[in-house]
C-alpha cells in the first residue's frame, strides 16, 4: 500500500511454504554516494525475502523487506557515529545462505 509515494505495508504470501524460498534471487546491489550521503540500489530477478543489511559503521535506512522479481530499490545508510571511510558491508538474503558484498 503506498500513500503519497511512501510504502505503508506490504503482503507477501507463501504457497508452498518458506522452505521453497531458498533459491539465488539474483541479488544485485550497488553502492552509490551523492555528497556526503550513501546508499544501496537493490534489484532481484527472483523473489528475495526479509533483506537485512550489514555495516560496522553505517546502519540502513530500511531492511527486513521483501523484494519483489525485477523490482528495484534504494535504500539510504546512515552513520553511526563519525565514520572514517565509505560503506562495505554485505546484504543478507533471508531463509537461505545467500549473502551480497558491498563496498
Amino acid at each position: 500500500m503506498l500513500f503519497r509515494s511512501a510504502r505503508l505495508a506490504e503482503a507477501i504470501h507463501f504457497p508452498l511454504g518458506r522452505a521453497a524460498l531458498k533459491h539465488d534471487p539474483g541479488l544485485a546491489v550497488e553502492l552509490h554516494r551523492d555528497g556526503a550521503n550513501w546508499s544501496l540500489h537493490l534489484r532481484a530477478t527472483r523473489l528475495a525475502p526479509c533483506l537485512l543489511i550489514e555495516d560496522r559503521h553505517y546502519r540502513a535506512d530500511d531492511e527486513g523487506f521483501f523484494l519483489l522479481p525485477g523490482e528495484e530499490r534504494t535504500v539510504a545508510l546512515l552513520p553511526v557515529g563519525t565514520p572514517q571511510s565509505a560503506p562495505a558491508g554485505r546484504v543478507l538474503v533471508g531463509y537461505g545462505d545467500n549473502t551480497v558484498a558491498f563496498g
